[in-house]
């Protein structure tokens, strides 16, 4: 499951989202807790996580954080937060700009 800004991640390995969206993070926060639920219901195998450290559409990075403060960026982040500790994710991979996650 690539999230936050790695919706290409789907095209490269020819794959399809787990929550059924390759830009998850466009949907409100209930639309994301109902597709989580209904994924993990649906897909009960737990997906590999690759998140990006950065917002790959910030033209100043790696120089700088993409901080975005809207209510629905930040629900959504605390959504995904508690899916992955739920679930009991951890770093298994990352470099300087990506992160994959994975149930051990």
């Amino acid at each position: 499951m690539g999230y936050h800004t790695v919706s290409t991640l789907y095209f490269l390995t020819e794959t399809l989202p787990y929550l059924y969206n390759a830009w998850p993070f466009l949907y409100e926060p209930h639309q994301l807790r109902y597709y989580l639920e209904k994924a993990e219901k649906e897909r009960p195998a737990n997906p590999v996580v690759v998140r990006s450290k950065y917002s790959l559409q910030n033209f100043e990075w790696p120089k700088s954080k993409f901080i975005n403060r809207s209510t629905r960026y930040t629900e959504n982040l605390k959504i995904m937060a508690d899916f992955l500790q739920r679930k009991k994710y951890q770093i298994v991979w990352e470099n300087e700009v990506f992160e994959i996650l994975y149930v051990e």
